[in-house]
């Protein structure tokens, strides 16, 4: 966390992203599916994205994140399900931003 504030404090561009539904668009395993289904009155629930509740969701999705923003440490940060983007000059944030975005696509993120 220090490091985050740390990096993006020094920045006079800074862009934070929250995606829409990101823990419903990572897909379970079947191994996974089997071990949060759950029932309800209408029958057995088996989910087929992470959702929230999963005590190991907020782990693995920090994870992904990680990976997905992987050599990209200079300009964006994973923290939680924000994505932080910042940059010293207003041309070099845009292309951060579009680098970070296209890569986000890459992984399937909406």
């Amino acid at each position: 966390m220090e490091e985050i504030v740390e990096k993006v404090s020094a920045a006079p561009n800074v862009f934070v992203m929250d995606l829409s539904k990101d823990y419903f668009q990572i897909p379970l395993t079947p191994r996974a599916q089997r071990y949060v289904a759950f029932v309800s009155p209408f029958g057995v629930y088996i989910p087929k994205k992470m959702m929230f509740g999963i005590v190991c969701a907020p782990y693995y999705f920090c994870k992904l994140m990680a990976q997905v923003l992987e050599g990209f440490e200079k300009f964006a940060l994973p923290y939680i399900d924000d994505r932080t983007i910042f940059s010293q000059g207003w041309k070099d944030h845009v292309k951060h931003i579009d680098i970070v975005l296209g890569r986000l696509r890459k992984a399937g993120e909406k």
